[in-house]
């Protein structure tokens, strides 16, 4: 090894680009309360925390102090709530496409009630509607 060369300092790793840039959104705009230091002194998200999980997104080029609006993108439910179980994770998604699909071709969504039996077989409410709802209840 000459003089001029020098062995390279060890470097830390680099955070994650997304998770670098919500610790600065998170501290331009004062959300610094999800936010822990890490063994290497960085600040981080805290892992495994709705609060961590959730991602603000800012307009003008990602800066918050230049008059970007912060917007704070929703957590869909059935992937945040910890406490479902499968079966309720299941039937919430079978429910969200049925309705997804009734809203695509204009039908209004019946209500989970009770129906008096007009004499057409079914119902007119169809099985996947029906096996959603019973998996739900």
């Amino acid at each position: 090894m000459s003089k001029k060369t020098r062995p390279a300092k060890p470097q830390a790793p680099k955070l994650p680009k997304g998770e670098a840039e919500q610790v600065r959104i998170r501290r331009e705009i004062g959300h610094d309360f999800a936010l822990r230091d890490d063994a290497l002194g960085r600040k981080r998200l805290a892992a495994g925390t709705l609060e961590a999980a959730r991602v603000y997104e800012v307009s003008n080029d990602g800066y918050a102090a230049t008059g970007g609006i912060v917007r704070l993108r929703a957590i869909d439910a059935l992937v945040g709530i910890t406490s479902l179980s499968r079966q309720q994770r299941e039937a919430g998604l079978r429910y969200r496409e049925d309705f997804r699909c009734s809203q695509q071709a204009d039908v209004k969504p019946m209500r989970w009630t009770e129906r008096i039996d007009g004499g057409r077989e079914g119902g007119g409410i169809a099985d996947s509607v029906l096996d959603a709802g019973r998996a739900y209840a």
